[in-house]
């Protein structure tokens, strides 16, 4: 198997990350999956994206992982699972999503309780 990538930064909002992968075949028949989560929740509660992996992926191909939480950071990693279940983890990076922006400078007003 060809090495999995490491994430790459693409953009983000304030509870959504875009992720992209710099040009990569996945191995046939595997399923490919992006899998999130925040410190200090472990591994195996992460949240979990399936990629497209019909083929090569592209390095203009995005990848969205939506409904965070503004202003945290995510860890992020590729898994790829082979036709007979066996998980491959690709290195991980961590990425923040975006403060709230509010108050006079900012172009949402908060209410604070």
């Amino acid at each position: 198997m060809s090495p999995i990538p490491k994430p790459l930064f693409v953009d983000c909002d304030e509870t959504s990350l875009q992720i992209k992968f710099a040009g990569w075949q996945p191995p046939e028949n595997s399923i490919v999956h992006l899998e999130y989560k925040e410190p200090p929740v472990p591994w195996e509660e992460a949240g979990s994206v399936r990629v497209n992996s019909s083929g090569v992926i592209k390095e203009q191909d995005v990848q969205e992982i939506v409904n965070l939480k503004p202003g945290t950071p995510y860890f992020v990693r590729l898994v790829v699972t082979d036709a007979k279940g066996a998980k491959e983890y690709g290195p991980e990076t961590v990425f923040d999503t975006r403060p709230v922006d509010c108050g006079p400078k900012g172009k949402k007003s908060c209410t604070v309780m």
